[in-house]
């Protein structure tokens, strides 16, 4: 059991680590496209972007789950919570403490990711069977 949640764990870093890619993917593009003076607008854009990535990558790789629109809507709430730890984080670097756009989205990331994860374990993925799943 416990070598089977760590490998969870492991698996769920290796999708979050996509996800940093494409969070930071999606926001320096809209930062390039215009949005430079809604930075705060283009992260929560990025975030989802990443939210929806992770949730695909996660139903198959992390949980060994099908894809359903009950677990993608629970994996989006349950992701709205860390979202919203590494927006304020985010807001507090760089509005608060100046940090530049990027290192301050870089380093708000893994603030919601154990968030994120708790809720994905128990909740997400947790209550429903995997049996019925492909291996």
């Amino acid at each position: 059991m416990p070598s089977e949640f760590f490998g969870k764990i492991f698996r769920f870093g290796v999708v979050g680590s996509s996800g940093v890619v494409v969070n930071a993917g999606v926001f320096r593009g809209l930062l390039w496209v215009g949005l430079d003076h809604r930075s705060m607008i283009a992260q929560a854009i990025a975030i989802e972007a990443s939210i929806m990535s992770n949730y695909l990558l996660n139903a198959r790789f992390t949980f060994r789950q099908r894809y359903t629109l009950a677990a993608l809507w629970q994996f989006n709430m349950a992701s709205a919570g860390g979202a919203g730890v590494q927006l304020g984080t985010y807001a507090l670097l760089f509005h608060g403490y100046g940090l530049q756009k990027l290192l301050a989205d870089l380093l708000a990331i893994p603030c919601g990711t154990a968030i994120t994860f708790g809720a994905s374990y128990f909740w997400v993925f947790g209550k429903r069977k995997s049996a019925g799943a492909e291996h």
